[in-house]
């Protein structure tokens, strides 16, 4: 489908470069009317965890990371969100002292469900993300920091630290052109004159001499940025059926041949993870990012195959509330590939953001 893509834009290209001048004044104009009414919040330190493209880049994850962080030096925390494509439209509040049915992630959405299941933190949703902030000053005055999963393109409120996040497999792709040409939001220029920290996310899949490149080229646009890079590791293999965990190497012992099946972003950054750890990938089943399953789903996809399906932890809370209606035999065998963010270099910036906040 990625290449079939990239030739319709070859194809158009003559015409969709016209596109590009309209789709970025439009962005300088909302920009500039919606910044001469930013609003700042009082008490309540922002900040701003996005990116300059579009499509997966690692965000959840390193939001994840930093409330865990925040949450061990014993500071309060909370995270404002969008919820993209959940099918309740309603602005929502997951409370830490309330238990969620595993059907609620379609109120809530598959990125906040998540979220919420493993930090245990107040988590504002809505399509409207001044209201998602305003809603957890007025419901937890005590909490010092609120992280803003996404909204880097979002100047309705003022950040107090911007994270901007790099795919270093968007560099490698060289996809860096704007919409509707590439998949960048903004010129890279422009977004990395806003950020305080940039950190460069699945640097375990590129060389350490395109990473040095890569850091060298946004070194060159802002000398004095903030640079830490990082990989994601596999912590372990969550059966989403029975909650067994497995270990990688016991996992890896177990089902050398695997399946994959997830509907994020960047579904090929999630394959070459699993191939660097001698995964052996037969099939793929890859969706639309935030693509809600079906039963049907998941009826053909065991149907193709009887290998271990792996997924992710965030198609993995869509998954898991249709295994009430599904036989035995076709629920077995799913696994979620929990993961983390490691830092590899710039530990002493992650340390100053944590301490800043």
């Amino acid at each position: 489908m990625e290449r079939k893509i990239e030739k319709l834009k070859y194809i158009f290209y003559p015409i969709l470069i016209l596109f590009v001048p309209l789709y970025y004044g439009i962005f300088l104009l909302l920009k500039w009317l919606r910044s001469s009414k930013q609003k700042k919040f009082k008490n309540v330190k922002i900040v701003c965890i996005g990116n300059a493209t579009l499509g997966g880049s690692g965000k959840t994850t390193l939001v994840k990371k930093l409330a865990e962080d925040l949450k061990k030096q014993n500071k309060q925390v909370a995270i404002a969100t969008r919820g993209y494509k959940r099918k309740c439209k309603l602005d929502v509040l997951l409370k830490p002292d309330y238990n969620y049915p595993a059907n609620h992630v379609e109120i809530f959405g598959d990125e906040p469900f998540m979220l919420f299941s493993e930090l245990k933190v107040p988590i504002s949703v809505s399509f409207d993300r001044l209201k998602a902030i305003q809603k957890l000053v007025d419901n937890y005055p005590d909490i010092k920091t609120i992280i803003s999963d996404d909204g880097y393109q979002n100047f309705t409120f003022y950040k107090d630290i911007n994270v901007l996040l790099i795919n270093v497999y968007d560099i490698i792709k060289n996809n860096l052109f704007i919409f509707p040409l590439g998949n960048l939001r903004e010129p890279l220029k422009a977004a990395l004159k806003r950020s305080n920290f940039v950190v460069f996310t699945h640097c375990e899949i590129v060389s350490s001499r395109v990473l040095k490149k890569v850091k060298e080229r946004i070194l060159k646009i802002k000398p004095d940025i903030k640079l830490i890079t990082s990989f994601y590791q596999i912590k372990s293999f969550v059966d989403i059926y029975s909650g067994n965990s497995f270990t990688l190497s016991e996992f890896r012992w177990l089902n050398n041949k695997i399946a994959i099946c997830c509907a994020i972003g960047n579904p090929e950054s999630f394959v070459e993870m699993l191939r660097i750890e001698g995964f052996e990938i037969k099939h793929k089943f890859f969706y639309s990012d935030h693509h809600w399953y079906s039963k049907q789903d998941i009826e053909k996809i065991r149907k193709k195959t009887n290998l271990a399906v792996v997924t992710t932890s965030k198609d993995a809370v869509k998954i898991k509330p249709l295994f009430e209606v599904l036989k035995k035999s076709y629920v077995e065998n799913f696994y979620s590939c929990e993961v983390e963010l490691k830092i590899v270099e710039g530990q002493n910036s992650w340390t100053e953001l944590i301490n800043s906040l």
